[in-house]
């Protein structure tokens, strides 16, 4: 069993994730697609960010962190080097703006909030 969102892994007596609070699925490869916006009980997660290299990826969590914006990170799949996973930061739809503004540094790699491509 596993996190949709995280990839953490379960065993088959899961059926939700502790860190996400969302159902396990039973493959990763069950998550050809993922939806344009996740819904957590009332808030909205949507793709906002996507980061490759781990020294960014952890910098982009620091920021989140500090400013305390909720997000959810989802790594799309693993790569052969250590120093990169291509990594979707989704965002509480209300914190969107606040998270853009904390995460200027990044502005090429924002996301256009359905995962389709960057902002202009």
């Amino acid at each position: 069993m596993y996190c949709p969102l995280c990839r953490k892994e379960y065993g088959k007596k899961f059926t939700e994730c502790s860190d996400c609070g969302v159902p396990l699925v039973d493959s990763l490869k069950e998550l050809e697609v993922i939806p344009e916006e996740f819904t957590d009980d009332n808030l909205s997660f949507l793709p906002v960010l996507e980061l490759q290299k781990a020294t960014d990826i952890k910098q982009a969590k620091a920021i989140l962190d500090s400013r305390l914006i909720p997000y959810y990170v989802q790594e799309k799949h693993q790569t052969k080097s250590k120093n990169a996973c291509p990594t979707i930061f989704w965002i509480e739809k209300f914190y969107i703006e606040q998270a853009k503004t904390g995460l200027k540094k990044f502005k090429r790699y924002l996301l256009d909030y359905s995962g389709r491509g960057t902002l202009p």
